[in-house]
């Protein structure tokens, strides 16, 4: 099994916007989905009540307390990309950041044979 996690970190990122690390899952055919742990950020202050939802249906957080900054490690099992969303309690998105998952195949070998073309 082969799972190849990019990191990636910007020095111009968004200071308002969700910041996911990794942002990008590499899966192959023998391990088809991602498996890995998210670390979601939010630099600046939250008023309650908030979630954290994945995919427009599973709250993975919800506060009903202001926080400073939001920061947290998602469990992650998916064969597709995976939406994070920042909401209020009317459903008003106040972030989001999607984690990419991506499927690498390589490339297939011409194989040949060797000996053939000796004499």
């Amino acid at each position: 099994m082969v799972l190849i996690v990019v990191a990636s970190c910007s020095v111009y990122a968004d200071p308002t916007s969700l910041q996911l690390r990794p942002r990008v899952c590499v899966t192959n055919a023998e391990a088809p989905s991602c498996e890995t742990t998210i670390e979601v950020k939010y630099p600046q202050r939250l008023e309650p009540p908030f979630c954290l939802i994945m995919n427009h249906t599973q709250a993975v957080h919800c506060s009903e307390e202001a926080v400073p900054f939001l920061q947290l490690k998602v469990p992650v099992m998916s064969a597709k990309s995976v939406l994070f969303e920042l909401q209020d309690d009317h459903g008003n998105v106040i972030a989001a950041s999607t984690l990419q998952v991506a499927q690498h195949t390589p490339p297939k070998r011409i194989r040949r044979g060797i000996g053939w073309n000796i004499l």
